[in-house]
């Protein structure tokens, strides 16, 4: 479904004829495309990757070890916020929310970096509780921060455009104060 809602976007926005669109309106299509594309991205990463492993567990009639779980949730719930922090900033360019979300970005993969330590720590000291889903929640980790990865590149390009305005408009005035 994104796959097919990705293609209409970009049918729609590149069917626009450009020399009928203003400067801001090509920057803000070229904006939309970018996170049109980096959420297809996305959805391929959960439906590619996350339910794949969910299937397989499901299959196997298994279950994240409730360690797992503890590790895995707190990356989960900053992932979800994140992508409310994205849309604010893809929706107002708040200065803001992007360095909230950048900051969000740190943390996020120091709590990947350490819940993976602690996971792999667990089974080098014999834990076999989660020894058989262990593969699986390593990689569910890595996904949710590409994810989150994603979701702050979003936001990135936007604020980047916003950047780069200001200074081309900046730069006008000053050559128009100089005139």
């Amino acid at each position: 479904m994104l796959d097919a809602l990705n293609r209409s976007i970009k049918l729609y926005l590149t069917a626009l004829p450009a020399n009928a669109l203003t400067d801001n309106e090509r920057r803000r299509c070229d904006q939309v495309l970018y996170a049109a594309t980096t959420l297809e991205q996305v959805g391929d990463i959960i439906g590619n990757n996350l339910a794949r492993r969910a299937g397989k567990l499901v299959r196997r009639q298994q279950a994240i070890s409730p360690d797992g779980w503890q590790d895995m949730e707190p990356i989960f719930q900053r992932v979800i916020g994140n992508v409310r922090l994205t849309a604010a900033v893809f929706m107002s360019g708040e200065k803001r929310a992007l360095r909230t979300l950048m900051d969000e970005k740190e943390a996020l993969e120091a709590l990947e970096g350490k819940a993976s330590r602690i996971h792999l720590d667990r089974l080098r000291q014999g834990s076999t509780d989660g020894l058989e889903t262990s593969a699986l929640e390593i990689d569910a980790l890595h996904d949710l921060r590409q994810i989150n990865d994603h979701l702050a590149a979003i936001a990135v390009s936007i604020w980047r455009a916003k950047a780069k305005k200001a200074r081309q408009t900046a730069r006008a005035a000053a050559a128009g104060a100089g005139s």
